[in-house]
């Protein structure tokens, strides 16, 4: 809603998947990063299509976050949005 710029979707993403593996795996915020969530998902056996959406979804993040300002559709940022969302459903129901 604070509009179409892709740091001002992905920034709350990023936030929002750090707290909850945070949470979920008992970790202080700042040792979440993404190959350790990658490697839990694995372990857990996520299926590698899951895994391919996490990773894409992390180096988009890092970009956009900290490397450069990526030019994003609206409607790209929003299945953005959807995608976190059902990643970190089936993240629920993994054994991590």
């Amino acid at each position: 809603k604070s509009g179409a710029e892709p740091a001002a979707v992905f920034t709350p993403l990023a936030e929002a998947v750090s707290d909850y593996f945070g949470h979920r795996l008992n970790l202080p915020p700042g040792a979440v990063d993404a190959p350790l969530i990658l490697g839990r998902l694995q372990a857990g056996k996520a299926d590698e299509a899951t895994l391919a959406k996490w990773r894409e979804f992390f180096a988009l993040s890092d970009q956009i976050r900290y490397a450069s300002s990526a030019s994003l559709s609206r409607e790209t940022l929003e299945n953005w949005i959807a995608a976190v969302t059902t990643l970190l459903r089936k993240a629920e129901r993994a054994k991590l």
